[in-house]
């Protein structure tokens, strides 16, 4: 297997096309998900957009969830229907949270920035789950985050060296900085870093390696560190087959997918 570089912003461009779309003035957003997943956000409803602007050897779903080429009518969703499914979902189970992830909730954001909208006009709370590259050069998706002062923000941090990152995630090396540019920008803007959880997968590289992520957040804000989480790779059968055509080994564990395959 060939492990050919695509550029995520032209990815973003394109996987956009794809999973949004207008209608009647409203901005519809393809959905894989909206349920209760809890071995994946544990106590929170799960908001899982379609489509992302990479392509992470160990994402944990499915490529046709990341990289779609065809989706049912029935899988775009409006923010307000979206927003519908989210509360219902969360009244029945008693839930305060959602995660808007997938795939990069950050494409298609006019959707994205409507949703959280209504959502914390119902006093939910947002957590919004990023891989920073989009956001990092689009000035409004900073302005629009600083101007919600409630929600979460987790920055995906997919290596800790531009080499590891080019391989896992089929992304040119240089894109490696631009969580980091994200951060830095949230905190330039005036959101609270407490505010910000940098998330890093931390299953390929030496500890010693990873520590230097720590210094790098820390010259950031130091609260940045404080709430660092690590990512462990759990190694699905699609995981495991990609890193197989790979050429790289893996020592599988235990897994169990974490989504319910139910229909939206």
């Amino acid at each position: 297997m060939i492990n050919i570089l695509r550029d995520p912003v032209r990815e973003a461009e394109r996987i956009e096309e794809v999973v949004v779309r207008s209608n009647r003035g409203s901005v519809l957003r393809a959905y894989f998900t909206i349920g209760l997943h809890e071995s994946y956000a544990e106590n929170a409803v799960l908001a899982g957009m379609m489509g992302c602007n990479l392509s992470c050897v160990y994402c944990m779903w499915p490529s046709s969830y990341i990289n779609p080429r065809k989706i049912g009518r029935e899988k775009y969703l409006s923010p307000s229907e979206a927003a519908s499914r989210i509360l219902s979902v969360a009244e029945d189970h008693g839930l305060g949270e959602v995660r808007l992830s997938g795939g990069e909730p950050t494409l298609g954001w006019e959707h994205t920035k409507e949703l959280i909208r209504l959502l914390r006009d119902r006093r939910l709370r947002v957590v919004l789950e990023t891989n920073g590259i989009l956001p990092a050069i689009r000035e409004d998706i900073v302005s629009d985050i600083a101007g919600y002062t409630e929600i979460m923000v987790r920055v995906s941090i997919k290596a800790a060296t531009p080499e590891i990152f080019e391989t896992l995630t089929r992304t040119p090396a240089r894109y490696h900085d631009y969580p980091f540019i994200f951060i830095e920008r949230l905190v330039e803007a005036g959101v609270d870093p407490g505010r910000i959880v940098p998330v890093i997968m931390i299953s390929f590289e030496d500890p010693r390696v990873i520590s230097g992520l720590g210094e790098r957040l820390a010259s950031i804000d130091e609260r940045l560190v404080r709430n660092a989480e690590p990512e462990i790779l759990v190694v699905y059968p699609h995981i495991l087959k990609r890193f197989k055509r790979l050429g790289r080994r893996l020592r599988p564990s235990p897994f169990k997918y974490p989504w319910e395959e139910e229909p939206l």
